[in-house]
């Protein structure tokens, strides 16, 4: 029983405490505590800069979404891979696929040819990002 502790400790966090739940609480939302519904107890904590928004997760990737960006984890390791930056009027609107990231872009500015032709203040743009795995 021994051996079979010591090679749980050495897989992922991801795998060994598998399956997973993550949730923030009310009163420390810059705090992201991972639960295993396998061991009851909480067995990670991802402490963040900023109060988190939404979460959402695939099998190989965590998403969590802050006002003005979302950052991206691996669902393994809980290491940081990347942020993308987002609207902030519309919040961190992102979906999370299994191979792909897609989020809102911050505002673009109308060309000048758009301008003239009495096009938006502003133009709503999308994102995407195919994920490697």
């Amino acid at each position: 029983q021994q051996q079979q502790q010591q090679q749980q400790q050495q897989l992922p966090l991801g795998i060994s405490a598998a399956p997973l739940m993550a949730y923030l609480h009310k009163a420390a939302p810059a705090l992201v505590r991972l639960f295993s519904l396998k061991l009851h107890d909480d067995v990670h904590l991802l402490r963040l800069g900023e109060a988190a928004r939404s979460l959402q997760a695939s099998r190989r990737f965590f998403g969590v979404g802050f006002v003005r960006r979302v950052q991206l984890y691996d669902a393994l390791t809980f290491q940081s891979l990347f942020s993308v930056d987002c609207n902030a009027a519309a919040g961190p609107t992102f979906a999370l696929g299994h191979r792909w990231l897609a989020y809102n872009l911050p505002p673009q500015q109308p060309s000048s040819a758009s301008s003239s032709t009495g096009g938006a203040a502003g133009l709503l743009a999308g994102g995407s990002r195919q994920l490697h795995t």
